[in-house]
């Protein structure tokens, strides 16, 4: 580059497109022959647009990772409720194991009886299933009822 002020001027490039000069020999699409025929105004001219891009370019990756923040802040909120910092839940993972287990257990043991076939032909025994129905619907009521009481009173 013949003129020093195109040199100063063009240290005053983005990084990145300085490093693609440096790797490709080229800036915005200006090989180094055009860029030592610019003046000295063409060069600050092409330096201004370059800054402006990369200022386009930073804001709305900003704005992406601002965005992305929001959501992850709010999930960890979400989250908070399910992992509450300093309570030890490890009293509980047993019994909710058996709990489980249980449910399973009864659902199991409740689709194969209704998927017998022998069923359809003991009407008694399909109304002791209905009683059944509706005994365990009554309790999970009765639970569910309960549990909101002790667990959110406030609500009530």
């Amino acid at each position: 580059m013949g003129n020093i002020s195109n040199v100063y001027t063009l240290l005053e490039a983005p990084e990145e497109d300085l490093k693609e000069l440096e790797s490709k020999g080229v800036l915005a699409g200006n090989t180094l022959d055009d860029l030592q025929a610019m003046s000295v105004k063409e060069m600050r001219d092409l330096i201004k647009k370059l800054k402006n891009e990369t200022e386009k370019i930073v804001k709305a990756e900003v704005k992406n990772i601002e965005t992305e923040k929001k959501a992850l802040i709010k999930e960890v909120e979400r989250l908070k409720a399910f992992d509450p910092e300093g309570k030890d839940a490890s009293w509980c993972i047993g019994q909710m194991q058996l709990v489980n287990e249980l449910a399973d257990e009864f659902d199991t043991a409740l689709r194969r009886f209704m998927k017998d076939p022998r069923i359809l032909e003991h009407p008694e025994l399909q109304a002791k299933v209905e009683a059944i129905q509706t005994r365990v619907q009554e309790r999970f009521r009765l639970f569910v009822k309960e549990w909101d009481e002790y667990v959110n009173p406030e609500a009530q």
